[in-house]
């Protein structure tokens, strides 16, 4: 239906599944820019397809779109809202109970991700969705940063440790 999105590693768009009808969005991966083994990437989408939480998109396939295989493509949960710093710049600020609406939500979906043994290592206002309902909020957490190279946290404090691993040195 459209472009959402594309940055170093691919492109992401709005489809409609041929059968269903169902929106979602494919995100397209160029194989020559990820910094490891698509197979990694694929390992790591079906941990996450694992993972269900109300306020992180679900992952739903993984694949490529050639049998030689060059194309890798991932398939997830279409959710129509704006990324918070979007929303941000066209409506301003948010109270401090609307901050509440939305970083509650984000806190449960991290927790839930810790949970499972998987850091986001990508949290920022451009990778949580945000629609405002009433006097509610519906939250989404996206880009769990599938493409980030796999020893741009090693060292840190915040991915040592045996409960913890970053999904790129996850086993």
């Amino acid at each position: 239906e459209r472009i959402l999105g594309a940055g170093g590693f691919g492109a992401a768009f709005l489809c409609k599944h041929r059968y269903s009808g169902a929106r979602m969005v494919v995100k397209s991966l160029l194989i020559t820019d990820l910094d490891r083994e698509i197979t990694d990437v694929f390992s790591e989408a079906r941990t996450l397809q694992q993972l269900k939480h109300p306020g992180i998109i679900q992952m739903t396939d993984c694949d490529f779109a050639d049998s030689a295989q060059t194309r890798p493509y991932l398939v997830m949960d279409f959710f129509d809202a704006k990324n918070l710093q979007d929303f941000v710049e066209s409506e301003g600020l948010l109270s401090p109970a609307d901050l509440l609406g939305v970083a509650i939500p984000v806190a449960e979906a991290l927790q839930a991700a810790h949970a499972n043994g998987i850091l986001h290592r990508d949290v920022k206002p451009g990778n949580i969705l945000v629609a405002r309902e009433a006097q509610s909020w519906r939250v989404k957490l996206i880009d769990f940063g599938l493409a980030i190279q796999p020893g741009s946290f090693e060292g840190k404090a915040s991915t040592q440790g045996p409960q913890y691993q970053t999904m790129a040195s996850k086993s």
